[in-house]
């Protein structure tokens, strides 16, 4: 009986995994496939077989999926990197100088986003798009950053980092977030699966990473992102076949220490190409206190590391302050200071050159 029974598993382990493509006149049903512990029950429409791995009850599925993937990896327990809003635009406006939108969901809830000229990316399914292409009455995804402290004020207002309008005719789909280099969103909730030929653009209309070397994942490592496809498989998470990618630059450059991403703590770049990246985030990511005194706009790392707001002079303890490429800066009430600070002062490690910024120390 035991035999039997491995020799039917045996049989099993050899079944079709259908690509849907949405909107395709002609395209086949997916299969459908129960990964129950020990089970593993196909439909009749088979067209060629491929290796299932039912272990865990996770299926993955050797179709465009890198040798060796893990894909439980991260699968459960991740964050997301936006909150997101669906459904209809009802009201456009103005408030404060900047236009927002109303959305009102299935439920009838209201919630207001801003649209900032210099932040949010507007996008259909296919790409980037202008402003002025919301309408009330159409469908859409509204992703945010929450911020910690939310006004009591009904509808809720937060600033939009990405709109997408959707549009049930189209066989696309947009993913927003940020993903790993092996292209798995930071929620787990969905596997992006990038090549050399996938086209990347940059949300500022600069030239990508990579732009005709081919870097493929990489080029989006902990990148938030808007990714269009039209085609995933059906295993969980499921895996999209990437046809283009927006990368959202305005939104910050992502830093990592020791390997850890700082969420909603992004560095930018100054015109003269000066990396400055935010002081306490960093700072407290490396097991050191930060004091603020408000009299005088200066920040104390540990004993006796000061930060001047405005001054390009970094002082350690009564010795000579150094001189650095830039003074620090407070914006939206949190301070920045330049690379050289982190490598020169406190002596950590840094690095800028993938378009993230990662620090070890």
């Amino acid at each position: 009986m035991r035999m039997l029974k491995c020799a039917l598993m045996a049989m099993l382990a050899l079944a079709v995994l259908a690509l849907p493509i949405a909107g395709a006149a002609d395209a086949p049903k997916p299969v459908e496939v129960d990964t129950a512990p020990g089970i593993m029950a196909v439909d009749e429409n088979i067209l060629a077989p491929v290796e299932v791995d039912t272990d865990s009850d996770i299926m993955a599925v050797d179709v465009d999926v890198d040798e060796g993937a893990d894909l439980n990896a991260g699968f459960a327990g991740g964050e997301a990197a936006f909150s997101k809003f669906s459904g209809e635009i009802t009201m456009i406006d103005m408030w404060d100088g900047q236009q927002f939108i109303r959305v009102t969901n299935a439920e009838g809830g209201d919630t207001d986003f801003v649209i900032n000229a210099g932040l949010t990316a507007v996008s259909d399914l296919d790409g980037l798009i202008g402003a002025d292409a919301l309408a009330v009455g159409a469908d859409v995804d509204a992703y945010y950053t929450a911020p910690l402290i939310v006004s009591l004020q009904y509808p809720a207002r937060y600033t939009a980092a990405v709109i997408v309008i959707k549009d049930d005719s189209s066989p696309g789909a947009a993913f927003v977030g940020i993903v790993n280099d092996e292209g798995r969103a930071s929620d787990g909730s969905i596997v992006l699966n990038i090549f050399d030929e996938t086209r990347l653009a940059m949300q500022s209309g600069g030239a990508a990473p990579g732009s005709g070397g081919g870097m493929g994942a990489s080029a989006v490592m902990g990148r938030a992102v808007i990714a269009y496809y039209a085609v995933t498989t059906r295993s969980l998470p499921p895996i999209a076949l990437v046809d283009s990618a927006v990368i959202l630059d305005k939104l910050g450059v992502p830093v990592f220490v020791n390997g850890a991403k700082l969420y909603g703590a992004e560095a930018f770049i100054k015109p003269d190409g000066t990396v400055m990246a935010p002081l306490r985030a960093i700072v407290e990511a490396l097991g050191h206190d930060v004091a603020w005194d408000a009299d005088t706009n200066t920040a104390r790392v540990g004993v006796a590391i000061y930060v001047a707001i405005g001054s390009d002079e970094y002082a350690v303890g009564r010795a000579v302050p150094t001189k650095l490429e830039a003074a620090a800066e407070l914006i939206n009430d949190r301070t920045y200071a330049p690379l050289s600070f982190y490598t020169q002062i406190l002596n950590i490690e840094a690095s800028a050159e993938t378009g993230l910024l990662q620090l070890a120390g």
